[in-house]
Formats: C-alpha cells, structure tokens, sequence
C-alpha cells in the first residue's frame, strides 16, 4: 500500500513537471523582434544609433546579429542590454525579457539612406527585422531632431575609437578647417597688414606640414611669424568649443587699389596619436579692398611712406674741426611699409660734401621696427654755418591724412684741422691745401721729431703687420677671379662646416633646432656650391638644381629630408635624442650623395662628414 501511494506521487510530479515544461515552450515560442534607428534625419558629420530589440516571455537564447554588408554607413562601435520585467495575474507569475543589440553607425554621404531588412535567429528559429530609413542632410549637424527612441544621438570623439578596428574607409569624425583672418577689410595702398592663418580642429592633430602657398598678385609679402610647433589653444569658434592654432603670420603690402585676394595656404594634417589618417587643407578665400591715397593734401615730393610713424632728428655735435665728419641722423620709428620708400635726401649745401646716407634697419618682417639714417656731411672751410633741417612726410592711414616731420635748422661751428685731421685727410679726393690748409709750426706745442718717437714704430710695425693678411686677402681674391667654380666650392665647404656644426651640437642636447639649421645649411651649401642664388625659395633652388642635370635620386633624397624638416618643425613637443641622431644621419647621409670626391675638396670639410 505504502509503495502505491509513492508511484502515485512520483506520476503527479512528472506529469506536473511535464505540463510545466510544456507551457514554458509555448511560452518561449512567443518573441517579437523590432528595428530602429535613433535618430532617424541626421547631418553628414553625425552618428544615428541602430537599435535591435527582441522580446520574449521566458528565457530564450538570441547569438549577438550579425549585420548584413552596409554599402551606405561605417559602424562605430556596438553595445548590449537586456532587461527583465514580471508580472503577477490572478496568482499567476509571469515574465517578460528584452535584449537590446545597439549599433553606431556614420553615414558615408548625404542623400535618403537605408538599412535592409535581415533574418536574426532566436532559439533556432528566424525572425526578420523591419527597413529603416534614414535622412542625411548635407550639412554637419542637422540639430536636435529627435527620432522614434526620442534621444539626441551623441557623437564619439576620434581619440576614443580603436584604431584597429577601423574601417578600410574610416574617415575621421570632427571639424577641422584652415582660416585666413586680416587685421582689417579695407586698407590704402602701401598701408601694411598682418594676415593670420589658423588651425581650428576638433580633432586630434599630431602635426602639419605646409605644402603650397598660392599667391595672386597686387601685394608684397614677407612672414611675419611661423611658429615651428603646434601650439594649440582652447578657443570658440562658430560657437562652439574648438582646438586652435596659429600656422603662420604673413605681412601683406597691398600695391595697387582694388579687391586683392590674399594668399591661400595649403597643408597636410595628421590626424591621430599614431597618424592613421592624413588629410589636405585649403586655407578659405580672404579678400580685402584696397583704397587708393587722397590726392587731397598730398605733398608734391611725397615720400611714398604710408604707416603710422614717429620721426626725430638727431646732431651729435655742433663743433667739428676742418676735415673731421659731422654726423647727422634721422630716426624712423613706427610700423608702415618700410621697404617702399626711400631715405630722404639732404638739402644740398654749398660749405659742406654730403656723402650718400646709411640706413640702420631694425625691423620685423619689413614693416614694424626703427630705420636709422646717418648723414655725413664734411665742411669744406672754416667758419661758422646754419645747416637746415631735413623733412620727410609720409601717409597716416589712421587718421586718413599726410603729415610730415621738419627738423629745426641747428648751428654748427668747424674749426681749423689739427695733425689727426691732415693724417685722415689724406686719403680724401680733394685738395688738402684747400681742404685743411696749414697750420704754422708755432701752434705746435712740441717739436720733437717724428722718427724718434716710439708711437711712430708703434704705427708703422702694425702697418708692416697688416701686410700679411692683406697680401693673404689679395691671393685669396686673385683666385677667386681667376677660378669661380673653385672658389664657390671652397665658399661653401665653409659654409657646410659651420652649419654642420651646429646641427650635431642640436641634435646632440635634444634640440628642435637642429632642423631649421639642417634645412638652412644644406640648401645654403648647394646654393654655394651650384652657384644658385640664396635669394631663390627652396622649391625654386631644387628646380636649378634639377635644370643642372644631377642626378634624379639625389634629389628625391634632398626633397624627402626637407619634408621631414617641415614635418618636424610642427610636431607638437620634443624628440629624444635617439630621433634626432637618426635624422642627423640622414643629413650627413644627404651630403655625402652631393659632394664629389676630389682630394681638393676633402682638405676644406675635413673629418666632419
């Protein structure tokens, strides 16, 4: 009896088990699967979220889908979840299970895009997702459009993705731009500007290499500034959070009226801390109106200076004796276009001989800075003299004016010439009787002949002394003349020592600069060495070098280290010494395949090479 009553309950708990396992298969067969995308009108720049949501009563086992061939997108990245609800009817306990497979996706251009509908298998059964379409407007951002998940869909910067598991078309998520900004609009001819070119990013740029610069006529141009690193700077731009940098600073001196355009740059960007990506960048069109000068108020000997100048005058001395020079001197001091005017010319004098002025120019870029001009002015005779004041009138673009600068006469005495007046006076073209006439013997305090005097020995030994160099000097320029291309070859064998140098005492400490002296030695030894003008650009000397006949590999190796050179000169940060010692190789490796071997030749370079 106790044994019937066990087999009883064994049957009721299987056939129990039996209807429970029954119901959770029905249950289980109920799964429903959708497809959307978040948002679903997007900009070219922006990322849209694909979403894949199966659900089910009961547990059941769903593999991660895998997308079909996306012709119109690059993906991202991919994310799950899953979440689980219950529900009590009538004593009854159920639950109800959604997984969520979350695809980031970067449309690959504007237009109406798709993602075809595809099979998924849940429990070994297929289930098909719906079509999604998607709109991509031609523009960076399409705003905050919100779509069937009602979420705004949020951007991935480039330095968070794998750079491994990019794309074969990857390319980068981000603004980046090259922008030309003048200090004004509108200039007058002659009146000088500065023009900054700028980096805005929000990418992470490792370096830049500036490939062209396009000029279009209607102004001169020198570089104002040309940082050699990437100094980046948080800035707003566009109203919006941007990295930046300044390229590089042109001063710009407009030549004729007009709308001129400005210069456009062109460089090379590498994107990424291990420089996956590279990208060419047009600086964006700059175009300024030039005005022509009033002819109102112009002076009849106008100078030709526009700027915004302070002008002094400066006289030493106002005793000189006969033969001795006075020195006059006019100071310019302001910012304006230096290099397009001249020095003034000294008021012609009857009682004195004017020699040709010297100018002494600190200036920045030829536009800023203090130009210093000397006058000599040598008396002719004794007495005393009025020397008018020189003018010089120039352009104030500020104030839209011609103003001008008259220095006040000033009184000058000259005296009788004394012994050091007549020993100077010698090598002077005109009479010296006329000149400096005599003195009598009288009005010499001491009659002690000359030749027992220990300052003559003293004068004429260091006149003696001066004869060797001054013979080495003569041989020297006698073969110079007589063989240029040897004595160009020698020029620059000491032109390669010196910058050689001071490249290896660089690279040795660690120094960035061992490339601007690398770049500038080597095309300064070629410049010599070819008899090629330093006056020329870089390309321009490489295109005389290529007219000379050399060989076309040794110049592909000069073009591939002056890039490396540019590269270098806007890395952001410093370089171990290992890098530098390779590219210090690789100088002296450019050098060796340009200098023939004579035995001549080796006796100037020495061991440096």
């Amino acid at each position: 009896m106790v044994v019937s009553v066990k087999a009883v309950r064994l049957l009721r708990f299987t056939a129990l088990m039996l209807l429970f396992m029954g119901s959770m298969v029905l249950l289980a067969q109920r799964v429903t699967v959708r497809s959307y995308a978040d948002p679903v009108s997007i900009g070219r720049d922006e990322e849209t979220t694909y979403t894949i949501e199966i659900n089910g009563e009961g547990g059941f086992r769903a593999p991660t889908p895998k997308l079909p061939e996306l012709n119109d997108f690059y993906m991202r990245g991919m994310m799950t979840s899953s979440a689980s609800n219950y529900s009590i009817i009538n004593g009854k306990v159920s639950e109800s299970v959604t997984k969520s497979f979350i695809y980031r996706l970067l449309p690959k251009r504007p237009g109406a895009l798709s993602i075809p509908a595809f099979n998924i298998s849940v429990n070994g059964k297929d289930y098909s997702t719906q079509k999604v379409d998607i709109r991509v407007l031609d523009v960076p951002r399409a705003g905050s459009q919100q779509g069937q998940g009602g979420s705004q869909s949020q951007r991935m910067p480039l330095y968070m993705m794998d750079p491994f598991g990019m794309d074969p078309g990857f390319e980068p998520v981000g603004d980046i731009e090259i922008a030309a900004k003048a200090e004004k609009a509108s200039v007058y001819v002659g009146e000088p500007l500065l023009v900054t070119y700028r980096l805005y990013t929000t990418q992470p740029v490792t370096s830049l290499e500036l490939v062209d610069e396009k000029d279009f006529g209607g102004y001169g141009k020198e570089i104002y500034s040309e940082p050699n690193r990437l100094n980046f700077e948080q800035v707003r731009h566009k109203d919006q959070r941007y990295r930046s940098a300044v390229i590089k600073i042109v001063a710009i001196s407009p030549n004729r009226s007009g709308e001129i355009e400005l210069p456009r740059l062109t460089a090379k960007v590498h994107i990424g801390s291990i420089g996956l990506y590279s990208q060419v960048l047009d600086s964006q069109p700059l175009r300024i109106n030039v005005r022509e000068l009033p002819s109102a108020g112009r002076p009849v000997n106008f100078s030709g200076a526009v700027g915004n100048f302070s002008v002094s005058d400066s006289q030493p001395k106002s005793l000189v004796r006969l033969g001795e020079a006075l020195e006059y001197k006019l100071i310019i001091t302001g910012r304006g276009n230096f290099n397009q005017f001249s020095n003034p010319a000294y008021p012609a004098q009857a009682d004195f001989r004017i020699a040709s002025p010297v100018a002494d120019n600190q200036l920045q870029a030829g536009i800023s800075g203090t130009r210093t001009i000397t006058y000599l002015l040598i008396p002719r005779r004794e007495g005393k003299f009025d020397l008018p004041g020189i003018s010089f009138n120039w352009f104030d673009p500020v104030s839209g004016t011609y103003k001008a600068f008259r220095a006040t006469p000033r009184a000058v005495e000259v005296k009788p010439g004394n012994v050091l007046t007549y020993i100077s006076n010698v090598f002077q073209r005109e009479s010296i009787r006329t000149l400096s006439p005599f003195r009598p013997e009288t009005a010499y305090k001491s009659r002690k002949q000359l030749l027992h005097s220990y300052l003559y020995w003293i004068i004429a030994g260091m006149i003696l002394l001066s004869l060797l160099p001054s013979w080495i000097y003569a041989q020297k320029k006698k073969i110079s003349h007589a063989d240029p291309e040897l004595a160009a070859l020698k020029n620059s064998a000491r032109v390669l020592k010196k910058y050689l140098r001071q490249a290896e005492f660089s690279a040795l400490n660690g120094s960035q600069d061992f490339y601007p002296q690398a770049e500038k030695g080597l095309m300064h030894y070629l410049a010599d060495k070819y008899r090629i003008s330093r006056r020329f650009s870089t390309r321009e000397k490489i295109y005389q070098l290529r007219l000379k006949g050399l060989d076309e590999n040794l110049i592909i190796s000069l073009e591939e280290f002056l890039k490396r050179c540019q590269e270098a000169r806007f890395m952001p940060g410093g370089f171990d010494k290992a890098v530098l010692s390779n590219d210090l190789e690789a100088l002296k490796q450019v050098i060796r395949s340009f200098i023939t071997q004579p035995v001549s030749l080796k006796k100037f370079l020495g061991q440096g090479l």
